[in-house]
């Protein structure tokens, strides 16, 4: 099973995360589909719509996998390849929307910052639960560009947002009531969006702040790497997965 599909729609492609099971957890391989998708999205289509298969749009990282992880190279490779999802959802050139159709956890909130426009349904809830663990992929170096002083929410690893909250902090744009709904709505701001003129142009120029980070964000990557091998870290994640 492909762990992330790619559909055409209306000139747009629809990137759909396909790992229900785990409830959209993204190991390695996942990662590496999805950017090859959203690579191929941004190059033949009009735009790019980002969702998840099932009830959740993504539960994040797949700590099963960071679990596994035995030396500083595959740590790095896997924090490398989530966060290349950010940037080219960040570098497109074309619109890329998210429609979050489930609850958006740990870095499945976090891709939010990068994406062009958030459409969600009602029920869906946003968390950064990986502070727990010691674990995330850009929010401490980007989200306080993007939230300013909200971001002290996100150390508490129990924080919930509402999709009704998450609209008035910026992060959602669009509140739908059902999935079709949310797919359609999605595909026409792609359109919409699409025939702004000069839109990559502009993008760039929206998206500057931060990719002034950038420096500070492979800073972050790194040390994030490492600490996945660290053993408070790994005895956290496996109390987590006892707990399963």
């Amino acid at each position: 099973m492909a762990l992330a599909v790619r559909e055409v729609r209306e000139g747009v492609a629809v990137v759909k995360l396909n790992r229900p099971e785990k409830r959209n957890a993204i190991n390695l391989e996942m990662a590496r589909r999805i950017l090859s998708e959203l690579s191929r999205g941004c190059e033949e289509n009009m735009g790019v719509v980002l969702t998840g298969e099932g009830d959740v749009f993504s539960a994040g990282l797949d700590l099963a996998e960071v679990y596994s992880f035995k030396s500083l190279e595959e740590s790095s490779t896997y924090f490398k390849t989530i966060n290349n999802i950010s940037r080219a959802a960040m570098e497109c050139p074309k619109p890329v929307v998210a429609f979050v159709n489930g609850h958006a956890i740990g870095y499945g909130m976090e891709l939010l910052y990068f994406v062009d426009y958030v459409v969600a349904v009602r029920r869906a809830t946003f968390s950064v639960p990986g502070i727990r663990y010691g674990l995330m992929t850009a929010t401490p170096v980007v989200a306080p560009a993007l939230l300013g002083l909200r971001v002290r929410n996100f150390l508490d690893w129990e924080f919930k947002l509402t999709s009704e909250e998450a609209a008035s902090w910026g992060l959602v744009q669009k509140l739908v009531d059902n999935a079709e709904e949310g797919l359609s709505a999605s595909i026409a701001v792609v359109k919409k969006l699409a025939d702004i003129p000069n839109f990559a142009s502009i993008k760039r120029y929206m998206k500057s702040g931060v990719k002034d980070l950038e420096k500070l964000w492979l800073n972050f990557e790194e040390f994030m790497a490492e600490a996945a091998l660290g053993k408070e870290t790994k005895s956290r994640i496996e109390l987590f997965l006892k707990r399963r």
